[in-house]
C-alpha cells in the first residue's frame, strides 16, 4: 500500500468537494454530470461523443468546469486518483469496472471496507473485513448525518492517520467488546 498516495488521494477529494465539483451521494460511486456531454449525447452527434469519450479524463474534468460528480467515499477516491494518474478516458471513467483493483493496491481492502460501510452508514457484503468492524466503521459515519461532512471527515481521518482509515479507539472498544 502505497500512504503517501492515499493522502494526496485524499486532499484531493477535500479540494474538490471545496469547489464543488464532488457531489457527495450515497448509494452511487460515480456519476459525471456534465453539460457538455448532455449536450453532445441530446444532439446525437457521434463524431463529437467519439472525440470526447477518448479524451482523458482528468482534461476533460479540468476544462469543463460545469461538469461535477456524484460520488460515494471510494467514487470520490477513484475520480481524484484519475485526476492524480490521469489513467482513464472520459469512456473508460463512465464504465470502470476496476475501481476496487485500483484503489485496492493503495488504500488496502479492509481500508476501503471501512471507508465505504462509514460513508453508507451500513455493511458492505465485502468479507475481507469482519462484519463487526463495519458495523462500527457505519456506526461512526452515522454520526455525520450530512454526507459532505461524512466524506470530509473520513478523508481528514485519512490524512491525519497518514493514509489510513482508522476508527476512534472508543468506537474500536466496542468491537474489541463484541457488542
Amino acid at each position: 500500500m502505497n500512504r503517501r498516495m492515499c493522502v494526496k488521494i485524499a486532499r484531493d477529494v477535500l479540494a474538490q468537494l471545496r469547489l464543488r465539483r464532488y457531489k457527495a451521494t450515497p448509494g452511487i460511486y460515480v456519476q459525471i454530470d456534465s453539460p457538455e456531454l448532455t449536450s453532445i449525447i441530446n444532439n446525437k452527434s457521434c463524431t463529437e461523443y467519439d472525440k470526447t469519450a477518448r479524451e482523458s479524463f482528468k482534461d476533460f474534468f479540468k476544462s469543463s468546469k460545469k461538469t461535477t460528480c456524484q460520488v460515494c467515499a471510494i467514487g470520490a477516491a477513484f475520480v481524484s486518483l484519475v485526476n492524480i494518474e490521469n489513467k482513464c478516458s472520459v469512456d473508460e471513467m463512465c464504465a470502470d469496472k476496476s475501481m476496487w483493483e485500483r484503489l485496492e493496491k493503495y488504500f488496502g481492502s479492509d481500508n476501503m471496507d471501512l471507508m465505504e460501510s462509514a460513508f453508507e452508514c451500513y455493511t458492505t457484503n465485502n468479507f475481507s473485513t469482519p462484519y463487526e468492524m463495519q458495523e462500527v466503521a457505519a456506526e461512526w459515519g452515522s454520526q455525520y448525518k450530512n454526507p459532505t461532512d461524512r466524506l470530509r471527515a473520513i478523508m481528514l481521518n485519512v490524512i491525519r492517520n497518514k493514509g489510513d482509515f482508522k476508527l476512534p479507539k472508543k468506537y474500536l472498544a466496542k468491537y474489541m467488546k463484541g457488542e
